[in-house]
């Protein structure tokens, strides 16, 4: 009685045996970008974004803002004109840079189908962080640049925000525009980009703090410092929450909260006659 042929029997490759699916890769690390691209897009939101609206707001805040073409008299609408039209453009920027080289738009931190998610309550927690960060740096800063310059710093900080209207209807009209302009591009922007450049959320992170800081130089030193510290939390929590949202919304509110306690000080107490003696 003749047996017939056994059926070989195929082996599973080893590979695929037991194998963990492949990792999804992470949109905010720009994986399909080359270092070149990253960097040219880097230097566009720089020249764009961070040039173009900056500049005349340091000259502005230095004194020519009537050079400029600003009108006589109250100036938080033109202020609010000039915002808008800055968030306009940053948005627009971002859109274009999305899209020029095909990256998802996760990869920004925009996140449509989350727009109202479990993000939006780290925003109190954020907002507390900020103002830990302004006073573990401003305290021992005041302190240490002595009573003189301590005065002087605070008399500009009043002075600056001197033309900002806190009522929270104009307030916030000028202050969405403000914060989305910034998020856009300290975070949105220029987090992801500098990540891919350096391979270093830390990196990334202080860079942008650094120039964030930077360029709000007009209201002191020490106040330098302290929004360089508040880029740093609001950098951290962009990465951590992977939403741009949640840094826009803490972002403004702290910026009006900010607003208020100036108000505060100025029709409450005699600080600024107090400064200025």
């Amino acid at each position: 009685m003749s047996s017939s042929p056994s059926t070989p029997v195929r082996a599973r490759p080893a590979e695929h045996a037991g194998a963990p699916p492949p990792t999804p890769l992470d949109p905010m690390h720009l994986p399909d970008l080359t270092p070149r691209a990253a960097g040219l897009d880097l230097a566009l939101v720089v020249v764009v974004g961070v040039v173009g609206p900056f500049l005349p707001s340091l000259f502005a805040a230095f004194g020519y803002l009537r050079e400029m073409g600003a009108p006589e008299g109250d100036i938080g609408p033109f202020l609010t004109v000039t915002k808008w039209a800055e968030a306009i453009v940053a948005m627009m920027l971002l859109g274009y840079l999305a899209d020029r080289h095909r990256q998802a738009a996760e990869g920004f931190g925009v996140r449509p189908g989350h727009l109202f998610g479990w993000q939006i309550l780290t925003v109190p927690f954020i907002i507390a962080a900020c103002y830990v960060t302004m006073l573990v740096i401003g305290l021992p800063a005041m302190l240490a640049a002595g009573e003189e310059t301590a005065r002087q710093e605070l008399t500009q900080r009043f002075e600056f925000a001197a033309p900002m209207p806190t009522d929270p209807v104009p307030a916030f009209l000028l202050l969405i525009p403000v914060a989305l302009h910034e998020e856009i591009l300290f975070r949105a922007l220029m987090l992801p980009y500098l990540r891919r450049l350096t391979g270093s959320w830390p990196v990334a992170i202080l860079l942008a703090a650094v120039l964030f800081g930077s360029l709000h130089y007009p209201q002191g030193l020490t106040a330098t410092f302290q929004i360089a510290g508040v880029g740093i939390v609001l950098g951290t929590a962009f990465v951590l929450t992977r939403s741009l949202l949640a840094v826009v919304v803490a972002h403004c509110l702290f910026d009006f909260m900010q607003l208020r306690l100036f108000r505060y000080l100025q029709e409450n107490t005699d600080l600024l006659k107090q400064l200025s003696e």
